[in-house]
C-alpha cells in the first residue's frame, strides 16, 4: 500500500497484456486542509518492454475508479500519434515506449481529519478480451 503524496506516484501494472503490454497505473493526491476534500487523481498508461514498439494496434477503453466512483473513461481508437513516445523505468523494469491514455480524479471527504484508504481500480478491454487490475503489487510476467 502506498501513500499518496501531491506527485504522481508508480502504483503497479496489469499482467502482460499481447506479447509486451502493460498498462501502468499512477495515483497522487491534493488534500484541501480548509475543506477536508482530498481530490485523488489516478493516470493510467499504456507501455511495452520493447522499444520502438507501436501502440496502434490498440483500439479500446479504459476505465479508472477511486473507491468505486469513476475518475475517467476514455475510448481511444488506433492512431500513429501513439507511436513510441518515450522511455521510462519504474518498479524495476524498463519499458522502451510508454503513451498516457488517461487522468481522471475523485474528490475524497476526509472532513473528519482521519487519513483515507482509497481503493484506485484500471480496467482494460480491447475487443472481446478484458484485463481488470487493481495495483498492489507488480503481477508476473506470466
Amino acid at each position: 500500500m502506498a501513500t499518496l503524496t501531491s506527485d504522481y506516484q508508480y502504483l503497479g501494472r496489469s499482467g502482460k497484456l499481447g506479447s509486451t503490454y502493460y498498462l501502468l497505473v499512477y495515483g497522487k493526491t491534493t488534500p484541501n486542509t480548509t475543506t477536508g476534500i482530498h481530490r485523488v487523481y489516478v493516470q493510467v498508461k499504456f507501455a511495452s518492454t520493447q522499444a520502438g514498439t507501436t501502440f496502434y494496434s490498440f483500439a479500446n477503453t479504459i476505465k479508472a475508479t477511486v473507491n468505486g466512483s469513476n475518475a475517467f473513461s476514455v475510448s481511444k481508437k488506433p492512431s500513429s500519434a501513439w507511436a513510441n513516445t518515450g522511455k521510462i523505468t519504474v518498479g524495476g523494469t524498463t519499458y522502451g515506449a510508454s503513451v498516457t491514455i488517461g487522468t481522471g480524479y475523485v474528490d475524497i471527504d476526509a472532513t473528519d481529519g482521519a487519513a483515507k484508504t482509497v481503493t484506485i481500480k484500471a480496467e482494460y478491454t480491447h475487443g472481446s478480451a478484458s484485463q481488470s487490475y487493481t495495483p498492489s503489487a507488480n503481477e508476473t510476467d506470466s
